[in-house]
């Protein structure tokens, strides 16, 4: 998903569901500011302190494996089912931290945001729940299995969806995953998108109407 989605659309769907403006704002921010906090910042508190931030993002898919894994597995390809029929490929192969949609660790965590009342934690569980539909099929490390055929696509490091561009999070777009068996092949981001939509609302609505 990219900013249409995580920000434009979590808002609106956070106040259809009865979140008050400003309060929809902290999520929809929340939710958008996983792709964008790609900075790392030491401040000084009033304490003396130094406080220093977490990134979520990295333009840099060069950076050591380690910090990888904590921002691309954690923010945006949670591992999920890999016997979901959903990942059948070609090859018959499996991967332990392939991401599948909605499934049962992302909606776990999901849930655990809920029962807070912190909205910012609301809109970052947000983003990595929608995330696990647009992400579904890549795995958020270095791996071969995210390998795509191509002259263009051998240059490009083999982690998360790089081999597809932008394709995954491109909201209207249809395109071929041909690592995939036929059935599952083709994929309709308009289809991924609706179903993001609905999850988040549905957990919105349980929300507010508690």
């Amino acid at each position: 998903m990219n900013i249409e989605f995580h920000y434009y659309m979590t808002k609106l769907l956070a106040l259809n569901a009865g979140f008050e403006q400003d309060e929809a704002e902290i999520i929809a921010y929340s939710s958008q500011y996983v792709d964008d906090n790609n900075q790392s910042f030491q401040i000084e508190t009033p304490e003396g302190e130094i406080y220093s931030n977490y990134i979520s993002q990295t333009l840099n898919i060069t950076k050591p494996q380690k910090q990888l894994m904590r921002v691309y597995l954690l923010f945006h390809f949670l591992p999920g089912d890999p016997t979901s029929y959903r990942a059948r490929r070609k090859d018959g192969k499996m991967h332990m931290l392939m991401v599948t949609p909605a499934s049962s660790h992302a909606q776990e965590l999901y849930y655990d945001a809920t029962t807070t009342e912190n909205l910012y934690l609301l809109g970052i569980a947000s983003h990595m729940l929608s995330d696990t539909l647009s992400h579904q099929n890549f795995v958020g490390t270095f791996d071969e299995i995210n390998a795509m055929k191509g002259l263009w696509e051998t240059l490009i490091p083999n982690i998360g969806h790089a081999d597809a561009g932008y394709r995954p999070d491109i909201p209207n777009l249809i395109w071929e995953d041909p690592r995939l068996v036929k059935d599952h092949s083709i994929i309709d981001n308009k289809e991924r998108v609706l179903t993001a939509a609905q999850k988040l609302y549905s957990n919105f609505l349980i929300i507010t109407s508690m």
